[in-house]
C-alpha cells in the first residue's frame, strides 16, 4: 500500500470516531428524552475538522456500516448524524422531515440532501416537508 492511501486512511479516523459516539449519543437521546432533545442537537454548534482530505461522498457509506454495526435502524437518527458529520467536516448539507398521511396510515421520514443528491431511503419524495434544517456556520 502507497503512503498516500495510509494517510488518506487516517485522515478519516477522526470523522469516523465522531461518527460512531455520536451515533450513541443520539440513540441515547432518542430513546431516553424527548423529540424537541433531539432535534436540539442538529443545532448545536460544532467544531470543524480541518483536514480537507475527507471525502464528503464516503461519508453516507461509512455512517451506514456503523449504523448497521450499532442496529440502528431509525431514519431521523441516521439523517441528523449525517447531517452533522457534514457540518463537521464544513460542508452544507439540509435535513429534512416530512410526513405523509396514506389509506388512513400516518407516516414520516428524514432525509439529507448534500450537493443535489438525497440520502437515505430514497422514498421522500412521497412525504410533505414539515421541517428543514440547513446549514449555517
Amino acid at each position: 500500500m502507497k503512503l498516500s492511501k495510509i494517510g488518506k486512511i487516517f485522515s478519516y479516523i477522526p470523522i469516523t470516531f465522531y461518527i460512531y459516539f455520536y451515533l450513541v449519543k443520539l440513540t441515547l437521546v432518542f430513546y431516553l428524552s424527548d423529540f424537541k432533545s433531539i432535534l436540539n442537537e442538529t443545532k448545536v454548534i460544532i467544531k470543524p475538522i480541518k483536514n480537507n482530505s475527507i471525502n464528503p461522498k464516503h461519508l453516507p457509506k461509512i455512517l451506514s456500516t456503523i449504523s448497521l454495526f450499532l442496529r440502528i435502524k431509525s431514519c431521523l437518527i441516521i439523517s441528523i448524524a449525517l447531517f452533522k458529520s457534514f457540518k463537521k467536516i464544513n460542508e452544507k448539507a439540509s435535513l429534512f422531515i416530512g410526513v405523509i398521511y396514506e389509506s388512513d396510515k400516518f407516516s414520516s421520514h428524514a432525509w439529507v440532501e448534500h450537493d443535489g443528491k438525497e440520502y437515505f431511503e430514497g422514498k421522500s419524495k412521497n412525504y410533505n416537508r414539515v421541517l428543514e434544517f440547513k446549514w449555517t456556520e
